[in-house]
C-alpha cells in the first residue's frame, strides 16, 4: 500500500494547539492528510504497548471526529510484538491489527476505522513515514 505526498500533517503539539485536542487520556502521535484523500491516525510505541497505543488512538478519533474531521484509517508502528502482546494481538497478511482471543477478527476504532500494523523496518516500503521519517 503505497501513499501519494502528504498536504497536511499535525504532530501531537499541533493537535492540541491547533486542533484543539485534549491529551486527556492521552493522544496519538499525529494525524495527516494525504493528496489521495486519505485521512491517517499514527502511533508509534515500542514493542510492549499496543493496548496503549489503541487507546491513544481511540481517544484521539473520537475527539477529532467531534470537530468534523475525518479519519480513513489508524496505524500503529512499532519494532515488534512482545511475546506476551502475541497473546493477544496478531498482524493478518494485509498488516491489519487483529485481536488473538475470543471472536478473532480485526479490531476497530470506533467500530469502523481499520488499524494498521506496521513494523519500523517496513515504514518507507508502505509508504507511512509521512510523520516519522
Amino acid at each position: 500500500m503505497e501513499y501519494p505526498e502528504v498536504d497536511e500533517k499535525y504532530y501531537e503539539e499541533d493537535m492540541m494547539n491547533n486542533l484543539e485536542i485534549s491529551d486527556d487520556g492521552g493522544i496519538c502521535d499525529g494525524y495527516c492528510h494525504h493528496h489521495d484523500c486519505t485521512h491517517l491516525l499514527i502511533e508509534g510505541k515500542s514493542k510492549r504497548h499496543i493496548s496503549k497505543a489503541i487507546s491513544q488512538l481511540k481517544n484521539t478519533a473520537q475527539q477529532l471526529i467531534s470537530k468534523g474531521k475525518k479519519i480513513d484509517r489508524a496505524i500503529i508502528i512499532c519494532e515488534k510484538i512482545s511475546r506476551n502482546e502475541r497473546r493477544l494481538y496478531f498482524r493478518d497478511k494485509k498488516n491489519k491489527l487483529c485481536k488473538n482471543y475470543g471472536n478473532i477478527a480485526p479490531v476497530y476504532l470506533l467500530g469502523k476505522i481499520e488499524i494498521l500494523l506496521i513494523f519500523k523496518k517496513e515504514m518507507s516500503v508502505v509508504g507511512v513515514s509521512c510523520l516519522f521519517g
